[in-house]
């Protein structure tokens, strides 16, 4: 009986000696698993910043070019190649209201 009873105790030493080694087991897991979850969050904050510096990047170039583009035509428009290109085509428009062909003859 005595001897039941020490393999009883033996066996219940065993059984919660197993389970606080699972129990570590388990929590090394879990904290694992949270390292590796803050490490991909980290990772995608810092993917998500460089995206919006590249955006913000081409958003002031696009806005640089729409300025060079903006002066450009200003200058263009006060130019005097533009206002005989302006003249020829309202002399166009008269043509087009007169109903003069600009078509090729056929001989």
């Amino acid at each position: 009986l005595a001897v039941i009873e020490d393999e009883q105790q033996d066996h219940f030493e065993n059984i919660e000696k197993t389970e606080k080694e699972m129990n570590d087991v388990f929590c090394q897991k879990v904290e694992e698993k949270k390292e590796k979850l803050k490490n991909l969050e980290q990772d995608e904050e810092e993917n998500i910043e460089q995206q919006m510096q590249d955006l913000n990047l081409k958003k002031a170039e696009l806005h640089s070019r729409r300025e060079m583009f903006d002066k450009e035509k200003l200058e263009y428009e006060q130019s005097p190649a533009f206002s005989t290109f302006q003249k020829s085509s309202e002399s166009l428009g008269k043509r087009k209201k007169f109903l003069f062909s600009m078509g090729t003859l056929k001989f």
